[in-house]
């Protein structure tokens, strides 16, 4: 691959300011996040956000109220316990 060696160690220290990987020297790169954690907190705030807000809008243009919704999801809950 054609690709400048600078460019790789800008996303790798990108990546592990992300908290998605770890470089340990003499040893070597890893990953350390799981897929839920590899999103920096205000991104996966601001992606929770717009799925709630789809979320929102599908269930109120199905006819279901919020409290639909909730009953819905704690009896999911239960039934995953």
């Amino acid at each position: 691959m054609s690709i400048n060696a600078n460019t790789v160690a800008r996303v790798y220290a990108e990546l592990e300011r992300a908290g998605i990987l770890e470089t340990r020297r003499g040893v070597g790169t890893f990953i350390i996040a799981t897929p839920a954690k590899a999103h920096p907190p205000k991104q996966h705030e601001r992606r929770l956000r717009s799925f709630i807000t789809r979320l929102l809008a599908d269930a109120s243009a199905a006819g279901f109220t919020l409290d639909d919704l909730l009953e819905a999801l704690q009896a999911h809950r239960k039934e995953d316990e």
